[in-house]
């Protein structure tokens, strides 16, 4: 019977344990969301300096290693032109991302023909 009621108390006491949560202070979270913040507004600054320096007919895997990782990407056809859009972040005033805070960078055929907004909707509209 004793042995029982110790064997009890042990598996509660264990339950209790693995049970924990760690809380963070909001310190700590205030401290992260920063960080953060400070990590995209850093990512937007470096790809407008890098957008600003675009060359039409840049190959496309040339401008991938020199902008990397896009945060958004489109491919498309049209009128037997092979089109790749990579979208950057640039301008966004908010951590949460859409690609109405990029800049498009349009390619064709592996090649630049234009950024921006309009130079996207020129070519979709042809």
């Amino acid at each position: 019977m004793k042995r029982t009621v110790i064997g009890i108390a042990c598996g509660l006491v264990l339950m209790n344990t693995l049970g924990c949560v760690i809380a963070v202070g909001d310190k700590d979270i205030e401290a992260a969301h920063r960080e953060h913040s400070a990590t995209w507004e850093v990512d937007q600054k470096e790809n407008r300096h890098q957008i600003s320096t675009l060359v039409l007919s840049q190959n496309y895997s040339q401008l991938l290693e020199l902008m990397g990782t896009p945060d958004f990407s489109e491919h498309f056809v049209q009128k037997d032109q092979r089109y790749q859009v990579l979208y950057y972040r640039t301008h966004a005033s908010h951590s949460k991302l859409n690609k109405e805070d990029c800049t498009p960078l349009v390619f064709q055929n592996k090649l630049l023909v234009g950024w921006g907004k309009q130079a996207l909707e020129n070519i979709k509209a042809n």
